[in-house]
């Protein structure tokens, strides 16, 4: 079943930019304005699975919208684009309801692209680690299916394991098969390699990534690897992933 994502922007314009970073077969994207009354319009005609606001001047209207928006679907999430850094309403938005606040200035369209396909990722898989998902996503890792999946689930076993790497097959893979229900760790290697390659091919790689990386290695070092540049990378929870 396809998605269904409102983006609220007085510029219509960037929601037809918007549209172009998600595919047409897992996602139906609906624009409309930040004028209360065509937002409320929208919210009323069906649910959505994310609703994106831009907040600037308005910000009154859309810690109120998102409040009600929470009360009557709860499980929707909310994404609120802050059009100032400092934004004293960053903690009401969050009270409200908030997933995740962002700030413009910070962000590209490819990027809050990418931030709203994670949030999606993380509704249908939420025994994926945040962590480990959000330092892919900013190294270039977008395609948020199957290779994604495992690829986080192996990530997350060697970080607080390393000595699972000994054996990959038996403690890495067929575990990752396992969590995930894959059919054997075979097609859990499979996809993770493809989808590696995919990721180190494509322009939307991170330089770091790419210089890292200029070729994929062997897998249990391509995972040992990654492992140390995640903790490089200092992303908050590497210190309590690896005390375990």
């Amino acid at each position: 079943m396809r998605k269904k994502l409102l983006i609220c922007n007085k510029d219509p314009a960037f929601g037809q930019m918007m549209r172009l970073y998600f595919n047409i077969t897992e996602y139906t994207v609906w624009n409309c304005t930040m004028y209360p009354n065509d937002v409320r319009s929208h919210l009323d005609k069906r649910k959505y699975d994310v609703v994106v606001f831009f907040a600037g001047d308005n910000k009154y209207d859309v810690a109120y919208t998102t409040r009600k928006l929470k009360e009557k679907h709860p499980e929707t999430d909310v994404i609120i684009v802050m059009l100032y850094k400092w934004d004293q309403f960053q903690d009401n938005y969050y009270d409200e309801g908030a997933s995740l606040c962002v700030w413009l200035q910070e962000i590209t369209i490819p990027l809050l692209a990418s931030f709203i396909r994670l949030q999606m990722f993380h509704r249908e898989h939420p025994d994926v680690n945040v962590y480990i998902s959000t330092f892919l996503a900013d190294h270039g890792f977008t395609g948020f299916h199957k290779g994604f999946y495992y690829l986080c689930t192996a990530l997350d076993m060697c970080l607080r394991e390393p000595e699972r790497l000994k054996h990959i097959i038996q403690q890495v893979y067929t575990e990752t098969a396992h969590i995930c229900g894959a059919s054997d760790y075979t097609s859990v290697e499979r996809a993770m390699r493809y989808y590696i390659d995919k990721v180190l091919a494509s322009s939307a790689a991170d330089p770091l990534l790419k210089m890292r990386f200029p070729k994929r290695p062997p897998m249990k070092k391509f995972i040992s690897d990654m492992c140390g540049f995640y903790k490089e990378c200092n992303y908050l929870g590497a210190d309590r992933l690896t005390e375990v």
